[in-house]
C-alpha cells in the first residue's frame, strides 16, 4: 500500500498517523464531527477538537 502511494519510508507511518490523516481529509471534505467520530471510533471530543 505504501509503495503504491509513492511513500519513500513506510516505517515513518503508524496506524495512528493514517487515522489522523483520514480525519484531516474528512474535515477538509466537510464531514460533520459526529459522523467522523463514529467512523473512526473516537468516544471523546477532545481528540476530534484537535482536528477541527
Amino acid at each position: 500500500m505504501f509503495r503504491e502511494a509513492g511513500l519513500a519510508d513506510p516505517n515513518s507511518f503508524s496506524s495512528h498517523s493514517l487515522r489522523r490523516g483520514f480525519a484531516t481529509w474528512a474535515s477538509a471534505h466537510h464531514w460533520d464531527m459526529k459522523s467522523l467520530m463514529e467512523y473512526v471510533g473516537w468516544k471523546d471530543c477532545k481528540v476530534s477538537d484537535a482536528i477541527y
